[in-house]
């Protein structure tokens, strides 16, 4: 009869280890499933970001171009209107130059004639 204590005494370990183990068994199974879970999302969510990133990189390279060609019309009007100033000068002073040999005429005919 001791022999029958101590087999009750082992059977209720041994079911306590098996319950353990079928709990711990079904918990990695869950946990399996939660990791492959992440892993998609985290797949997804990369993937998302590399969209995200390469749409960011377009948007940036048509900004640089759009604010060079702002840069390069800036330049050719500065250049233009430079032109423009030189060339209105250079129409000023032979207005002036006309103007000063048309009062120089003037005045050496009013001069002979008087």
């Amino acid at each position: 009869m001791a022999y029958d204590a101590e087999f009750n005494r082992l059977e209720t370990v041994v079911e306590k280890l098996f319950e353990k183990y079928s709990a711990l068994k079904q918990q990695n199974v869950a946990l399996e499933n939660t990791l492959q879970q992440k892993s998609h999302e985290m797949n997804e969510l990369q993937q998302t970001v590399d969209k995200y990133m390469d749409e960011k990189e377009q948007v940036h390279k048509r900004v640089t171009g759009l604010i060079d060609s702002i840069d390069k019309w800036e330049k050719n009007a500065e250049a233009s209107q430079g032109e423009k100033e030189t060339t209105q000068s250079e129409e000023g002073q032979l207005q002036e130059s006309e103007d000063d040999g048309k009062s120089d005429t003037a005045s050496q005919l009013f001069s002979l004639s008087g």
